[in-house]
């Protein structure tokens, strides 16, 4: 299964309707949620009509008068229940046969601090007893590096943001694609891009769905670039489990890594920070394990071989 959001910066044209229908059938979508319509109440029945006639779809419009997140599908074999729904979100069980059923929330927060208290409420109270991702334009950075010629972030909204996930137990999905998910699309020395569009999931989505990756494509007519997700991937692998090796401490290189990284800025509660610390260590002793110490074995064996033939 394929679960894609888009901020498409307004659906009224027919260009826009016609790129998101394609978009879904291009990447082979279940589901999708499109954010940023920009469509008022009054003219959904008419682009449903004739754009999207063969999608069944959800809205909330109930809560928010341009209809701010539109939940499309179209196979018969998916059940999607809503659980919860504001203008900022739509919560949304989804059952498919012979499949574990799961949560999706769609999310288009809100681009101001205060605007945004409701969402990090409703994620931080939400604590679904099944796997969870949520995914979308969170309309806020969470770290500094994740801008480019834009003005310095508010510190404060970082820090709620973060908060936010961390007290929902949520982590961010391993993403590929883009690094950057929004620009203004200026020219050069004007042109700004910014990391708005993610997933997170929480534990329980991990440990159902061990090898679901996210995608982030070109943005195409928005400003803003999809995020796809892949649930059950074809390749069914499981990621490696992360274990530390005692000869990491023995390089040159380890204690230069720990203090590297325990300088990057981050930006949340004590127990967030930490968390964030020793996430990017992880990672960056993998880089330092895959350029030096991968392998091994093979290694030995190879130069083992050699050593015969003098």
């Amino acid at each position: 299964m394929k679960i894609g959001v888009w901020n498409v910066c307004g659906l009224n044209e027919r260009t826009k309707q016609a790129e998101a229908v394609n978009f879904f059938k291009r990447n082979n979508l279940d589901l999708m949620g499109i954010i940023e319509t920009r469509v008022r109440e009054g003219r959904v029945k008419g682009i449903c009509r004739q754009s999207f006639h063969l999608f069944q779809i959800i809205n909330n419009y109930d809560y928010h008068p341009n209809g701010r997140i539109w939940i499309i599908w179209k196979k018969s074999s998916l059940n999607i229940q809503v659980l919860s729904r504001d203008s900022q979100w739509i919560h949304v069980r989804v059952n498919e046969v012979g499949r574990p059923p799961f949560i999706i929330s769609f999310i288009y927060a809100f681009n101001t601090t205060q605007g945004r208290t409701a969402l990090w409420d409703f994620l931080k109270g939400a604590a679904p007893s099944l796997p969870w991702v949520a995914l979308g334009d969170f309309n806020c950075v969470r770290r500094s590096s994740e801008r480019i010629s834009s003005p310095l972030p508010d510190i404060s909204a970082m820090t709620a943001y973060n908060d936010a996930l961390y007290s929902a137990g949520l982590e961010e999905l391993t993403t590929h694609g883009c690094p950057f998910t929004w620009t203004n699309k200026q020219d050069s020395i004007d042109r700004k891009w910014m990391s708005f569009d993610r997933a997170v999931f929480n534990a329980l989505w991990q440990s159902v769905f061990p090898a679901s990756v996210a995608d982030v494509p070109t943005a195409g007519l928005s400003d803003h670039s999809p995020v796809l997700v892949s649930v059950w991937p074809p390749d069914d692998s499981r990621p490696k489990q992360f274990r530390f090796l005692n000869c990491w401490v023995q390089d040159g290189r380890f204690l230069i890594l720990v203090k590297e990284v325990w300088r990057e800025p981050v930006y949340g509660s004590p127990m967030y920070r930490l968390v964030s610390h020793l996430k990017s260590l992880k990672d960056r002793l993998k880089q330092l394990h895959g350029e030096t110490y991968s392998s091994i074995s093979a290694r030995i064996d190879r130069l083992t071989s050699q050593l015969k033939v003098f």
